[in-house]
C-alpha cells in the first residue's frame, strides 16, 4: 500500500515539475514578445503575434508530458521495488 503511494506521489511530483516548467516558459515568452514588441514595430516594424499556441505546439507540449511520464517510471519502479524489500524484511 505505502509502496503504491510512493510510485504515484514520484509520478505526480514530475508531473508537476512539468506543468510548472510549462507555465513559466509560456508566461516568459509572452512577457518577453509583449516588451520586445514596442521596440521591433519602432525600429523595423515588425510585430510579433501573441498567439502563439497552435495545434502543432499543442502536440508538442503533449510529448513533453508523455517523456516526462516514461521517464519518471523507472525511477518510480526503483522506488516501489526498494520500499517492498524494505517492507518484506525481518524486522529486529
Amino acid at each position: 500500500m505505502l509502496a503504491n503511494q510512493l510510485k504515484q506521489l514520484l509520478l505526480q511530483r514530475s508531473l508537476l515539475i512539468v506543468t510548472v516548467g510549462v507555465v513559466i516558459a509560456l508566461a516568459g515568452l509572452l512577457t518577453m514578445i509583449t516588451l520586445i514588441n514596442t521596440v521591433l514595430v519602432t525600429e523595423l516594424g515588425i510585430l510579433l503575434s501573441l498567439d502563439i499556441l497552435y495545434s502543432s505546439s499543442l502536440i508538442a507540449l503533449g510529448l513533453i508530458y508523455l517523456t516526462a511520464l516514461l521517464l519518471s517510471l523507472w525511477p518510480a519502479f526503483q522506488a516501489y521495488s526498494a520500499s517492498r524489500a524494505v517492507g518484506s524484511s525481518p524486522s529486529v
